[in-house]
Order: C-alpha cells, then sequence, then structure tokens
C-alpha cells in the first residue's frame, strides 16, 4: 500500500469514528448550553479547559512515543503497554491531585466553580486508557477500538439528554463526564485484553520506563503547551471576566473545536506513515508527505473560509439568542485551524524524525506569545479579544516561530510553496 493510500483510509476510518463522536457531541452539547445558560456551561467549560491542560501535561507524551515504538516494532509491544499503561494509571492519580490543589490554592471566582473542578479532576484518573488506545491506532485493524468508543459516546449521550429532559445541573452533567472516560478506558482495557489470546502476560520493564520518560517529557511539555494554546483563552477569561462571557466565549469554540477535529484526524492518520518514511529515508521530508501537507492545508483553509461566511448566523440559530454574540468570536476563531494543521503536521514529521526538543521550543514560543497577549487583549476587549490574542498566537507559531531554527524553515517554505502551487510536486 503506498503511502498516499494509507494516509487515506485510516484518515477514512478516524473520519468516520471522530466525525459521529464529535456530530453527537456538539448537537447534545448546544442542548446542554441552551438548558444551563451561559453562566454555568462557562463554568463547566472553564474546569474542562483546567482539566485538559493536566491531563495533557502529566501524559509525559507517552501517547506519541508508543504510536511511534509499535508503528516500527510490532513485537516489542506487550512490554511496551504494559509499561506505559502503569506509568499513565500513576501519573493521572498525581495529575489529579494536582488539579484538586491548584482548585483550593487559586483564586477562584466562585465556590461553586471549584467544586465543579474538583468533580472534573476525576476524569484524570482514567487517561491510562489512552495508552490503550494507542495501541489500537498503531495496528492497521482499527475497528475494535472505535466500534467501542461510538458505541459509548451514544450511550453518554442519550444519558446527557435524559438529564436535559429531567432539569438537571451542571453538578450531573460533570458526573456524566467521568462516567464516560471511565467507561471508555474500561472497554478499551477489556477489548486489549481479549485481543491478546495465546501471546504472554503484560509486562513491565524500568530500563524501558525511563527511556519512556527521557523521549517523552518533551512532548508531553509540547503537549501542554498546545493545549495551554487552545485552552488558555478560557481558562483566563475564568480568572479575568465573568462566567457568562467564558459560556459565550466556549460555545463559539464548540465550532473551533469541531474545525479542529481535521488536523487531529490528519495527525492520526499520518502518524506512523510519517515513522516509516523517517526509517526508510534520512528524514520524513519526502514528495509524498510534502503532496500530504500541502492537500491538509488546503482543505483547513477552505474549512476556515467557509465557517467565517456562517459565523454571524449560526451561534444564535444553534445556541440561542443568549448566545448571539458568540458570533463575533467565531469570525476569528475561525481562522485558527489554518495554523492547527500547519503545527499539527509539522510536530508529527518532527516526532518522526526524532527531533522532540524541537517540537517543545516551537511550542514554547507560541504558549508565551499567547501568555503575554491575552491578560492585555482581555482587559481592552473582553472575550473578543481572547480570540485575537489566541489567532496570533497560532500565526506565531505556524509561521514565525519556525523561522528561528534551521530545521524547521522548510515548513514555512512548503506551506506558502503549497498555497501558491498546490499541484507541482
Amino acid at each position: 500500500m503506498t503511502i498516499a493510500a494509507g494516509v487515506v483510509q485510516r484518515f477514512l476510518w478516524f473520519s468516520a469514528e471522530r466525525g459521529l463522536r464529535l456530530g453527537i457531541a456538539f448537537v447534545v452539547g448546544a442542548a446542554v448550553a441552551r438548558h444551563l445558560g451561559p453562566q454555568s456551561y462557562g463554568m463547566i467549560a472553564y474546569g474542562a479547559a483546567t482539566v485538559a491542560v493536566f491531563s495533557v501535561v502529566f501524559g509525559l507524551g507517552m501517547d506519541a512515543v508508543v504510536v511511534r515504538d509499535l508503528s516500527r516494532d510490532e513485537g516489542n509491544d506487550l512490554a511496551m503497554v504494559g509499561t506505559v499503561v502503569v506509568m499513565r494509571a500513576l501519573s493521572g492519580l498525581l495529575a489529579a491531585v494536582c488539579c484538586v490543589l491548584y482548585a483550593f490554592l487559586v483564586n477562584l471566582n466562585s465556590e461553586g466553580l471549584r467544586q465543579l473542578l474538583l468533580w472534573q479532576s476525576l476524569v484524570l484518573l482514567f487517561g491510562w486508557g489512552d495508552i490503550v488506545d494507542a495501541w489500537f491506532q498503531a495496528r492497521p485493524q482499527l475497528w475494535r477500538g472505535i466500534c467501542l468508543r461510538i458505541s459509548v459516546c451514544l450511550v453518554a449521550a442519550g444519558i446527557r439528554v435524559f438529564m436535559i429532559f429531567s432539569d438537571a445541573g451542571a453538578y450531573a452533567f460533570v458526573l456524566a463526564s467521568v462516567v464516560e472516560s471511565a467507561l471508555i478506558a474500561t472497554g478499551l482495557w477489556i477489548l486489549f485484553r481479549r485481543s491478546l489470546r495465546g501471546k504472554a502476560s503484560l509486562t513491565f520493564e524500568m530500563g524501558m520506563a525511563r527511556d519512556v520518560l527521557k523521549r517523552g517529557w518533551p512532548l508531553a511539555l509540547s503537549a501542554g503547551l498546545v493545549t495551554f494554546v487552545l485552552q488558555g483563552d478560557r481558562i483566563i477569561l475564568g480568572h479575568l471576566a465573568s462566567a457568562e462571557q467564558v459560556g459565550i466565549y466556549a460555545a463559539s469554540a464548540r465550532f473551533l473545536d469541531v474545525l479542529l477535529i481535521l488536523p487531529m484526524l490528519m495527525g492520526m492518520a499520518v502518524q506512523r506513515l510519517f515513522a516509516q518514511e523517517a526509517t526508510r529515508n534520512v528524514d520524513a521530508r519526502t514528495v509524498p508527505v510534502r503532496k500530504i501537507l500541502t492537500a491538509a492545508h488546503w482543505l483547513a483553509l477552505v474549512a476556515a473560509l467557509l465557517t467565517w461566511l456562517a459565523s454571524q448566523w449560526i451561534m444564535p440559530k444553534v445556541f440561542g439568542a443568549s448566545f448571539r454574540e458568540g458570533g463575533a468570536i467565531l469570525a476569528i476563531q475561525s481562522w485558527v485551524v489554518v495554523f492547527v494543521m500547519q503545527v499539527a503536521l509539522r510536530t508529527r514529521v518532527l516526532v518522526a524524525e526524532g527531533s522532540h526538543r524541537l517540537v517543545l521550543l516551537l511550542s514554547l514560543v507560541t504558549a508565551v506569545v499567547q501568555a503575554g497577549l491575552l491578560p492585555f487583549a482581555i482587559g481592552r476587549a473582553g472575550a473578543i479579544g481572547a480570540a485575537y490574542a489566541t489567532l496570533a498566537a497560532w500565526v506565531c507559531g505556524a509561521w514565525i516561530a519556525p523561522l528561528l531554527f534551521r530545521q524547521t524553515r522548510w515548513f514555512v517554505v512548503a506551506f506558502f510553496r503549497g498555497m501558491v502551487f498546490p499541484f507541482r510536486s
């Protein structure tokens, strides 16, 4: 199978699953936002953004390391998975403890916000399921994990719809998210164990654990910084603005989340193939890879343009009149996907080449720019200022930060070359 055919096949598999799950989550999420209103929805959004940062940082970069290693050497999968699942379970417990400490140490706007964050931190205990999921992603046959995640998503959606009709409060919806995470992790583990028929048991190897930590920590910090760039606007808004503004901003960001499924799916589709291409060649920057980058960038550009055109009327149509202000925010957020796509695929190439520290440095520049801009922008323009600051940070991460390093200038050139000459090899 050619690289292009492999990417298309995996992209379609992941698209079918993530598209269905995201579609269900979007529809149900809009109904939850209408039910709770901007203020309560904003509190949940703040908690979810905070938990996401802790989850990624304490993931220690294990997911990417597992997929990369299993794609290259499938004979060592039991030792790898056994070792990393134990590590991820321990790091998840530590993440939950740190999130609880954060909830008590940081000056939050209300006691209710703190209580919601405490409940949401329970999600971190099930992060080890991501490692089992990574094992399924590294296999040519993806359907078992995909079917499991879709089934749990449907059940969770049904529970939330029932809760809406039962006039449930914000705490109930937070607990529903915790239950969903637990079901996915447990289900993936059961499927994984059944797939090991006739094989030896899982093992834990201390040497492998040290190696994973050594290679994964730059990716963990990088992913944490990227997650902060994606979620930091909501977190800092939660401290500097009202919960109602956070709710309106988070509602518009639901459309951005739909757009960001494109970079995520492309990244998941190409990570195995980029790793194999880097093994066969000096690096992963071959002509087929360049063609994939060009196609992905054009896909993101078209998606951004369509969202921008629809932004003003789609917010009140979906979320209701109380979220009308989100249209102006979405008009800015829609362009973020163009730059996230470039950063996501650049990261996959660098990981395939083993340039983990470059990934970290580029993410650090992006996060520093956003952290510096957000307080000023929010103080001047509130939620709209947060959207502009986040967009500026991603522009910096995609077009400016790579110029600082000789090894990454190629990606900026490849982007503009693909935009101007998309059909040239």
